[in-house]
C-alpha cells in the first residue's frame, strides 16, 4: 500500500486510525474537515489539517479513510466520491478468518474477530474488542461499536448503526436480520429480527421501537 494516505475528519476517532496507521509507519500526507481548523492537529502535532472535505477530488491518487462515525454523513459521502481509493486497514492485533470476504473501505480495530465464512461489505467499520461469528453477513457503510457481539449467521443490512455492547443472539431464531437504515443503541439484546428504519434499544422484555434517525 502506498503511503499517500488522506483521512476525512478530525474528531476523536481520527485519533484511533492515526495509531493503526502508525503502527504500519505510514505517513499521512494530511486531514480534510470542515469544523476544524489551523496547520496542526492539537493531539498528534504533526498531522496538519490541509483543507474541507469537498477538496478530496483534489487527492483522487491518494488512499483516503473516513474517520467520521455518522451513518448519515457517511452514507452520503461514500455516494459522492465513489470512485476514490478506499483501502482496507486492519489492526495487527485483530483476527480475520482466511474465509472470510472482506469488501473495500473497511476499517477493523483492536482485538476485533471476524468469524469464518462471514461477509463484510463496502465501508464497515468494526470498532475495538467486537465479535462477528461464523457465517454473518454485513451490508455497506455499517459502524459496530466497541465490545459489539454477533452470534452466528446474522444479517445486518445496508447504513446501520449499532451502539457499543449490543448483542445480537440467534438462540430463538436460527437467523436474524437487522434491516437498513436501523440504530441499535448501546447494550440492547437483540433475538429477533428488525425491520427497515428502526431505532432499537434494550431488551426483549423492555425495549423501545421508533423511527430510525437514518431513515430515508
Amino acid at each position: 500500500m502506498e503511503n499517500k494516505i488522506i483521512l476525512i475528519g478530525a474528531g476523536c476517532n481520527c485519533k484511533k486510525i492515526i495509531d493503526i496507521l502508525d503502527s504500519y509507519n505510514f505517513k499521512i500526507y494530511g486531514v480534510l474537515d470542515d469544523k476544524y481548523e489551523g496547520d496542526e492537529i492539537n493531539f498528534y502535532s504533526n498531522t496538519k489539517i490541509i483543507g474541507k472535505i469537498q477538496d478530496v477530488n483534489n487527492y483522487s491518487n491518494y488512499n483516503i479513510y473516513v474517520t467520521i462515525g455518522s451513518i448519515i454523513f457517511r452514507r452520503n459521502f461514500f455516494n459522492k466520491y465513489n470512485n476514490l481509493k478506499y483501502p482496507n486497514l486492519i489492526h495487527k492485533n485483530s483476527y480475520i478468518s482466511k474465509t472470510c470476504k472482506l469488501g473495500k473501505g473497511i476499517i477493523v480495530h483492536y482485538g476485533s474477530y471476524i468469524g469464518s465464512d462471514s461477509v463484510i461489505d463496502d465501508f464497515c467499520h468494526i470498532d475495538t474488542n467486537s465479535c462477528i461469528e461464523h457465517d454473518c453477513k454485513l451490508g455497506n457503510n455499517v459502524m459496530i461499536c466497541p465490545g459489539v457481539n454477533f452470534c452466528g449467521n446474522s444479517i445486518i443490512q445496508n447504513n446501520v448503526f449499532i451502539g457499543a455492547g449490543a448483542t445480537i443472539n440467534n438462540s430463538i431464531n436460527k437467523q436474524i436480520i437487522i434491516g437498513n437504515n436501523c440504530f441499535i443503541g448501546s447494550g440492547s439484546l437483540i433475538v429477533k429480527s428488525i425491520n427497515d428504519n428502526i431505532l432499537y434499544y434494550g431488551t426483549p422484555f423492555n425495549y423501545k421501537n421508533k423511527p430510525s434517525p437514518h431513515s430515508l
